[in-house]
């Protein structure tokens, strides 16, 4: 079996002009000589992305079942339609809808807990379509350690797919919550 060769990068996601998954650090301090008062540093708003359009509002999911969307992956084996997960508290389960908002398919999947599933990213491994869950939420900043599972996208409408590779992180700094995964899939 070949080595994966995906990198996996979580911490902060940037999309247009939305961040998700980042606390806002204050800026460093000015060093002022010695003697001297520094004036507080003036925190300055970020610049808005040059071509960034407004946001728009496309839909939304028609599904009782999906209390609280978390992660979103636009599907590679069946186009114009995306699988997203509900938020902690709730059943190893990913749902694909389509564009009209309603769900086509709801996926038990096995080989994984569901602690705090905050994030999905869909990628390509020699031609095929795989999915990464992140089960890296931590909003109370005391796991020790989290996961990414990942899966071949089914080919076919089947309700239970098995996880491939779990891989548990755990952040050198400790606990962190981490909200957004992406997978760089290009072959270094």
């Amino acid at each position: 079996m070949r080595r994966l060769s995906p990198w996996v990068l979580t911490g902060c996601a940037v999309a247009s002009t939305m961040t998700l998954g980042c606390e806002r650090a204050a800026p460093p301090a000015a060093v002022a000589p010695i003697g001297a008062v520094a004036a507080p540093a003036a925190e300055a708003e970020p610049a808005p992305a040059p071509d960034a359009a407004a946001p728009e509002r496309l839909g939304e999911i028609a599904s009782d079942d999906i209390d609280e969307s978390s992660g979103l992956a636009a599907s590679l084996r069946h186009p114009g339609t995306w699988w997203t997960c509900n938020d902690s508290g709730n059943k190893p389960r990913l749902y694909r809808f389509d564009a009209t908002g309603a769900v086509v398919q709801a996926l038990d999947i096995a080989g994984a807990t569901h602690r705090d599933w905050e994030s999905l990213a869909s990628f390509e491994v020699e031609g095929r379509p795989m999915l990464l869950i992140a089960d890296v939420g931590d909003n109370t900043r005391k796991r020790l350690d989290t996961a990414l599972h990942l899966l071949p996208e089914p080919t076919v409408e089947v309700d239970r797919a098995e996880v491939a590779v779990s891989i548990r992180v755990r952040f050198a700094d400790g606990p962190r919550d981490c909200e957004a995964v992406a997978v760089d899939a290009s072959d270094p």
